[in-house]
């Protein structure tokens, strides 16, 4: 089984990955720690600190996955160049 995906469209998945990469990075910024008050707060406390945990952690993981798909898309455009013969030519078997 192939599956046949050009390298431009998985570029742009990878230009996909890495901007919600950066809106999950901006999750810890736009939580407000004290917003409640009151007997509350020590668990809003502890639940603003967590969501920023994971959005950190889901943006790296984002970006990681962005740098592979780009890479995975480098990999196969040289492929296909490196195979495939310049237009009007014939390449040989």
């Amino acid at each position: 089984m192939t599956i046949q995906v050009p390298p431009a469209e998985l570029y742009g998945l990878a230009a996909a990955l890495h901007g919600c990469g950066d809106t999950a990075a901006e999750v810890a910024g736009r939580l407000p720690a004290s917003a409640v008050g009151g007997p509350v707060q020590p668990a809003l406390g502890v639940l603003v600190d967590a969501v920023a945990a994971a959005g950190g952690h889901l943006a790296e993981e984002l970006h990681w996955l962005g740098s592979t798909v780009g890479a995975v898309a480098d990999d196969w455009a040289g492929l296909d160049g490196s195979l495939l013969a310049p237009r009007g030519s014939v390449a040989a078997r």
